[in-house]
């Protein structure tokens, strides 16, 4: 998604730019990645290798990969926020279809915001909220339905303050979570008990 200058300056001021530059050159490999959910633990959160024994990635290594720091403060969340219909309109500049009550598809996000062109600095930080809403559904806050919570406007009502928020800690932990579901699933039960 090509993101106007406005929009570009108050990401990278809130410490998503490098994060952004590296998904946009990120090229995936399916046989990796299952390499790699093979040979993970769930028990342990860590990688099972047997050359070196057990390998995991820390905070470090995540910011590292990521420029994305865990730390910081804790992520305001207003789980009431999906019920407020004014709030959405004042944040976004619009009122967003809802899948379940408070949480909205992520792709609705790209397709609106992408066709808009915001003038004025309130209609440039709604499409920063916009994008960052879509950014937070395809990464750090990825679920299996590709909904995004509404809950997470109370994070990004102040923009200036979207840096101070531990961002790294919710990636590194939804990253764990999703590496124990998949690893579940590929029959790589409760941290290798069921290992050939």
């Amino acid at each position: 998604m090509d993101l106007p200058v406005g929009v570009c300056q108050i990401i990278d001021k809130a410490g998503f730019g490098l994060f952004c530059v590296g998904l946009s050159c990120l090229i995936t490999s399916r046989f990796l990645l299952g390499t790699l959910v093979e040979k993970w633990w769930d028990t342990t959160n860590s990688f099972h290798f047997s050359t070196v024994e057990d390998m995991t990635m820390t905070p470090y290594d995540f910011s590292m990969l990521t420029d994305i720091e865990v730390r910081g403060r804790p992520i305001p969340y207003d789980t009431d926020i999906g019920e407020w219909e004014a709030a959405w309109i004042y944040l976004l500049g619009t009122r967003p279809p809802l899948f379940r009550l408070g949480t909205v598809w992520y792709n609705w996000f790209a397709d609106h915001f992408r066709e808009t062109q915001p003038k004025t600095l309130e209609e440039i930080e709604q499409h920063t909220r916009g994008f960052q809403m879509f950014l937070f559904g395809t990464t750090l806050f990825a679920d299996r339905v590709n909904t995004v919570g509404l809950y997470l406007l109370s994070a990004l009502v102040d923009l200036s303050q979207v840096r101070h928020y531990d961002w790294g800690g919710v990636g590194l932990a939804t990253l764990y979570n999703y590496m124990s579901l998949t690893s579940h699933r590929s029959g790589n039960r409760a941290g290798g008990y069921w290992r050939a």
